[in-house]
């Protein structure tokens, strides 16, 4: 582009852009409400992809696959704007088909695939996962949501780095990061450490910080934050306070460093007075050796308030017991958390970006009260 535009024009370009001005507006999967336009401004994008390549390339050349939607932040900066900084090729596919993604790895001798894990997930289910030749990769990254521990030791199998890490449009990009040599306990279970170059923390509802182990809300403070959300001026005073981003996620900081994202505060119901977190619950349903995807939502109870129901996709047509499945979560969770309805889905439905879609979930629920079985599929 320089040479294009001449040094003269391109020194005067960059006179008339401040670091902290808009970059782009890309708006929040609304996986929980009405999207939110996000403005991210120059500085935090480019320091966001910085930071990324240190974590991640560690190899040469770098050939990514961009399969998500162009206007989520996962495309625009996770892939698109830290592969150019990094100086790699992207290649671009119209829409994310598990196959036909498994055969460009192939023909185009792509080094890095970074996902959803349950577009990882869709991709280890086609044959083409069996066949084509995947030994140019270097490097699987997931983000977006935990990756069960059946999944990992598939992906193991390539013998390649994993990764995952969190961030969320508001971050523009990663603030923690798993290690190369992490177990796949961390893995599944965790995130990662933060990044030094930001400020990552867990802290109650009086804005104090949790010890460790006790779970709060996950703040960030750092080069990495959005400007706020375009003409939403109370959501953007609610999200961030006192230069910190109050990320609505739920978390613990163990003695090891790494967090553990237990859920949305959004995402969480009660039963019977007591807080049940989606995601602690979904996590500990992946541990089950049959059980490749979890997703649990509230349904309304006439005596607890609301109850959990779990959405299950397993691993080659196995039949789950909803007896043998409860029996197994009382060894990792208090019975108020253990989900009183399972149904076993051939897929689960998600949003264009990959991510569960919950609300579907939801009134698939509502629809099966009472009848669900998980023997059943539906």
């Amino acid at each position: 582009m320089g040479s294009a535009l001449g040094p003269d024009r391109v020194t005067k370009a960059r006179a008339n852009v401040d670091p902290s001005d808009p970059a782009a507006l890309v708006y929040t999967s609304g996986s929980t409400g009405r999207p939110k336009g996000a403005l991210l401004p120059h500085r935090g994008l480019v320091t966001c992809c910085i930071v990324q390549h240190e974590h991640w390339v560690t190899f040469e050349p770098l050939r990514v696959v961009c399969d998500m939607p162009i206007n989520h932040v996962g495309a625009l900066g996770d892939i698109c704007c830290s592969t150019l900084v990094s100086g790699g090729v992207i290649y671009f596919l119209e829409k994310f088909d598990p196959a036909e993604l498994l055969r460009t790895f192939e023909r185009e001798r792509i080094t890095m695939w970074f996902a959803i894990p349950t577009m990882i997930l869709l991709a280890t289910r086609t044959p083409e996962w069996h066949t084509v030749d995947l030994s140019s990769l270097r490097r699987i990254v997931w983000s977006g949501a935990p990756a069960p521990e059946a999944l990992i030791s598939e992906l193991q199998r390539l013998n390649v780095p994993l990764s995952t890490s969190y961030g969320m449009t508001e971050t523009i990009g990663s603030v923690t990061y798993t290690s190369d040599d992490d177990p796949i306990e961390e893995l599944s279970g965790t995130v990662g450490k933060a990044d030094p170059r930001y400020v990552v923390s867990v802290v109650r509802e009086d804005g104090t910080g949790c010890d460790i182990d006790e779970q709060g809300e996950l703040v960030v403070q750092g080069d990495c934050l959005m400007l706020g959300y375009l003409n939403r001026p109370e959501d953007t005073s609610r999200a961030i306070r006192n230069g910190r981003l109050h990320t609505g996620d739920v978390a613990v900081r163990r003695s090891d460093g790494n967090f553990e994202v237990v859920g949305r505060l959004s995402d969480t119901f009660k039963s019977g007075g007591y807080n049940v977190y989606c995601r602690e619950v979904e996590f500990a349903l992946q541990k089950h050796p049959a059980v490749q995807l979890a997703a649990l939502v509230p349904v309304p109870d006439a005596i607890y308030g609301e109850v959990g129901h779990a959405f299950l996709l397993t691993t080659d047509d196995a039949i789950l017991e909803s007896d043998a499945l409860r029996a197994f979560l009382r060894e990792h969770l208090a019975n108020y958390k253990i989900p009183k309805a399972f149904s076993i889905l051939d897929k689960m439905p998600r949003l264009p970006i990959g991510k569960i879609d919950r609300e579907n979930l939801r009134t698939r629920a509502a629809q099966l009260i009472g009848c669900a079985q998980p023997e059943s599929r539906h």
